[in-house]
């Protein structure tokens, strides 16, 4: 919990009082996963492997 935590308190404020924009993961949030010790593999599985498996369907047969 304590790497999140690290993470996290470096994250800017969102413009406008808003949620950060979609831009924010794959830029800054990685930047800070990857600047805390996490591998580039790590973060390939939590920004495509992962989001790619839950989005996909299978096909299913009549």
């Amino acid at each position: 919990m304590s790497f999140v935590r690290t993470v996290l308190s470096d994250v800017p404020p969102a413009p406008s009082g808003g949620a950060p924009a979609l831009s924010f993961p794959p830029t800054v949030f990685s930047a800070q996963l990857r600047a805390a010790g996490m591998t580039a593999n790590a973060l390939h599985r939590l920004f495509v492997t992962t989001p790619a498996a839950t989005f996909s369907f299978a096909a299913v047969s009549p």
